[in-house]
């Protein structure tokens, strides 16, 4: 039965930690505004020069060959997760006293 609860912790912390990622790039964006008019004009430019794709839904989406060419959001996102690092902690039980 323990086993079966392994996954659950570590599924946990793999969606906690990118919402909370997620969460603190669009508080970054809010908190900077001067970034978003850059990183919009990137995004128009590579669907000018690539074109995009319509999901299932139609909502327009931009192709997978496009996000490598997103460098200053990249460069934003990766700025955002190195002043802010989305952390979590899980505890576990000790199976020996601990003395510091």
């Amino acid at each position: 039965a323990a086993l079966i609860l392994i996954p659950y912790p570590v599924s946990f912390a793999a969606i906690h930690t990118s919402s909370m990622a997620l969460s603190q790039v669009i508080y970054d964006l809010a908190a900077r505004p001067e970034y978003i008019k850059g990183l919009r004009e990137e995004i128009k430019d590579v669907l000018a020069e690539d074109g995009y794709d319509i999901d299932g839904e139609g909502f327009t989406k931009l192709k997978k060959s496009s996000y490598t060419k997103l460098r200053k959001l990249d460069s934003f996102l990766k700025e955002s997760q190195r002043l802010s690092p989305p952390g979590i902690s899980l505890s576990s039980p000790s199976l020996q006293p601990i003395s510091f």
